[in-house]
């Protein structure tokens, strides 16, 4: 997938376009397949701060779906939200971008493509397990997804930054 057609996916005409949180969702949880380029090439002109609220925003709504009971799943994507929260702290420049890019795919892997959560033996990606977990929700069905082996997952630490650590434990 080129740019253009990652801007026509997203909806968006340019990266200033970038600013909703359906704009993080859909970059996030799309089934089409794209290059770390075509993220370097977004980031570019995207506005830092606000791609960094976007993490924050999109992780938080993800970690208000996850069922109860799966503390450690809560706290790995919690982890992840620092670890894109941090590197977005790195500044506008091609060593950010490049980090930024590659952990996004890493990231779609995890969530999107690799179908890591068992559901009554059925194996499914993190993304359609929490998505299933979110309509349980709201119907009131409660049905078992076992997240034991999606919590596999390396978490570039060095990425998270003290002050949004700071911000977490104020919390």
């Amino acid at each position: 997938m080129n740019k253009e057609k990652l801007f026509e996916t997203l909806g968006i005409e340019g990266e200033s376009d970038f600013e909703y949180f359906d704009n993080m969702a859909d970059l996030l949880e799309m089934d089409e397949e794209y290059s770390e380029e075509v993220v370097y090439a977004l980031l570019e002109d995207v506005d830092l701060p606000t791609f960094k609220a976007l993490f924050e925003t999109y992780f938080d709504d993800l970690i208000n779906n996850l069922p109860e009971k799966d503390t450690e799943l809560n706290s790995l994507i919690e982890m992840m939200k620092l670890a894109f929260m941090g590197l977005c702290n790195g500044g506008a420049n091609a060593e950010t971008y490049e980090r930024i890019s590659e952990e996004i795919i890493k990231f779609r892997n995890w969530y999107v493509f690799d179908e890591n959560v068992d559901h009554e033996g059925k194996f499914l990606s993190v993304r359609d397990a929490i998505t299933n977990c979110r309509i349980n929700k709201l119907s009131g069905n409660e049905e078992d997804f076992d997240f034991t082996e999606a919590l596999e997952y390396d978490i570039d630490e060095y990425a998270i930054s003290l002050e949004d650590m700071d911000e977490y434990e104020e919390i």
